[in-house]
């Protein structure tokens, strides 16, 4: 099922685990277009380019890590900075596999994002919410 992904494999086998896991979800349970595995030497892990959709012209990038895993800012931007800049690597998202096979998605910008409120089926607030008085009568 996963034997181009064997190389990968054979090369960090400590990082083996995360990389299938996140591979199989992308692939065959979120039913991801085109999903991608790309050997990052000087992070001695390969990272996922993902696109969710055909339309859909740039590719995610997607680190696959292990909830055991300790991260920083400063480890967050040495991903950012060793990624392809054609990538447009000012977002990358964090997937963090558990041991019980659940997998926590989570997006990291480069500086400061504003959310995108439709990726969770909010809508987006231009202008403040409207506030309402309270005219009951209080002096009786």
């Amino acid at each position: 099922m996963t034997s181009h992904l064997k190389p990968y494999f054979d090369k960090y086998p400590q990082h083996a685990p995360v990389l299938n896991q996140v591979y199989l979800d992308l692939v065959y349970v979120k039913e991801w277009v085109e999903v991608i595995i790309k050997d990052i030497e000087s992070l001695r892990k390969c990272i996922i380019l993902a696109r969710s959709k055909p339309e859909q012209t740039q590719f995610q990038v997607v680190v696959p890590c292990s909830l055991l895993e300790k991260w920083s800012i400063r480890s967050l931007l040495q991903v950012m900075d060793v990624i392809p800049s054609h990538l447009s690597a000012q977002r990358i998202t964090l997937a963090i596999t558990s041991t019980d096979s659940t997998i926590v998605y989570y997006k990291i910008a480069h500086g400061l994002a504003a959310p995108n409120l439709a990726d969770h089926g909010q809508k987006n607030l231009t202008s403040p919410p409207t506030v309402i008085e309270d005219k009951t009568d209080t002096k009786s």
